[in-house]
């Protein structure tokens, strides 16, 4: 990481962490709610097992990522699976959030943009095994990557689409979806240009969840200006996710959360 990037994340983090509220602090009923049944690191799964199984495979497999137009673009051609790994995929706990975040919605059709090795695909599945889990990856190899992998674990409801993220867009209704989970271009414009596609498609009742808000001043620039618009209801920033809901029966406002442990002085006694 370079010094600027560095000094970049740590003022957004800064600037988040000033605004931010534990759950004591935050009482709109919703969003009180779905922090407990999302958030809570005591509400542990079976499944997490498989999450941890799966981590740890790709952490130490040492095949190699082949060259190719979209690789070398995003700096994934060329390496072991275990090297791009340690820079793209988080600690097990991340994915842990994703499988409560689906154990709770119980979307019946759920879309992600940015499949990578797979780790978000196998915990969002988990979470609800009835519904139909559409990602969609850029790379070939990855592709084929998780299709093996979901296969070998004996994931039937998850269905791998090897397509740029704009091609996908273009020429897929999203109006079925519940979920949709953006994880994949951290840019700017493409952040917007993604998201306003989206937001426009889904249905009242959905809900659209950004990876890495606080990546880049780019990606924290696109967050702020996107809870701004008509077509978001409610958004729920947190130290990593961004979520935005559509539906009126929400209370509107843009809420900011951070776990209890970072502010244990945060109890809510004052507001």
């Amino acid at each position: 990481m370079n010094l600027k990037l560095f000094a970049d994340r740590l003022e957004i983090y800064f600037n988040y962490y000033v605004k931010s509220k534990t759950i004591f602090q935050i009482h709109s009923p919703f969003i009180h709610h779905f922090l407990n049944a999302v958030f809570d690191a005591d509400r542990i799964y079976y499944d997490f097992r498989t999450i941890e199984q799966y981590w740890r495979q790709i952490m130490d497999d040492a095949h190699e990522i082949p060259s190719s137009e979209f690789g070398s673009l995003h700096q994934q051609s060329l390496k072991q699976v275990k090297t791009f790994a340690a820079k793209a995929i988080s600690q097990p706990s991340h994915y842990e959030i994703l499988y409560r975040l689906v154990y709770y919605l119980k979307p019946q059709k759920s879309l992600e943009l940015g499949s990578c090795l797979g780790m978000s695909s196998l915990a969002m599945a988990l979470g609800n095994r009835e519904q139909l889990l559409t990602t969609v990856e850029g790379n070939t190899f990855l592709a084929e990557y998780c299709k093996q992998t979901f296969d070998k674990y004996q994931i039937n409801n998850i269905h791998v689409i090897n397509l740029l993220f704009s091609e996908f867009l273009k020429d897929h209704q999203l109006e079925s979806y519940n979920l949709v989970f953006l994880d994949g271009d951290h840019h700017y414009e493409a952040t917007l240009k993604y998201s306003k596609r989206i937001l426009a498609s889904l249905s009242a009742n959905s809900v659209f969840v950004l990876d890495d808000i606080h990546w880049s001043k780019g990606m924290n620039r696109a967050w702020k200006e996107i809870i701004h618009w008509p077509e978001v209801q409610c958004s729920l920033e947190t130290q990593r996710l961004g979520f935005l809901f559509k539906s009126p029966k929400i209370t509107k406002g843009n809420f900011v959360f951070i776990p209890y442990r970072f502010k244990p002085w945060s109890i809510g006694l004052f507001g």
